[in-house]
């Protein structure tokens, strides 16, 4: 594992694993969410890149407030994946070295409350929860 890490590492820092986000984004936002939904057929047409998911709720503020929705100006910055500066890779150490609970990650959620809210709404079709 510590040669992968060290491999992603080496690797960001070279022009061909250059990675970039939005600027000022905590969540290192992917910049090609900056690109409304309107626009990504013909960008996925024309660079042959399929754009999934929405900017986070962080960047959307700082968009409209900072830039006033001028998505143009939003600066970039490059990310360099650093372990030892939590950039793009962290470290996780169980409780219990014998124990490797999923739920320490995760967190834990009571998957029976959420059956019995299931079929609720299917014996009530009508009921909004």
């Amino acid at each position: 594992m510590n040669l992968l890490k060290r491999g992603l590492e080496r690797y960001s820092r070279t022009e061909e694993g250059a990675l970039y986000g939005i600027k000022g984004c905590p969540m290192h936002e992917e910049p090609l969410h900056l690109i409304p939904e309107s626009l990504r057929p013909k960008f996925k047409e024309k660079y042959g890149i399929h754009i999934e998911g929405n900017l986070c709720p962080c960047c959307q503020l700082m968009v409209e407030e900072k830039y006033k929705g001028k998505i143009e100006e939003v600066r970039m910055e490059r990310i360099i994946i650093s372990e030892k500066k939590r950039m793009g890779i962290g470290t996780f150490s169980p409780s219990d070295p014998k124990s490797q609970d999923i739920a320490e990650l995760t967190g834990s959620v009571d998957l029976t409350t959420i059956m019995d809210g299931v079929r609720l709404r299917i014996r009530s079709p009508g009921l909004s929860l």
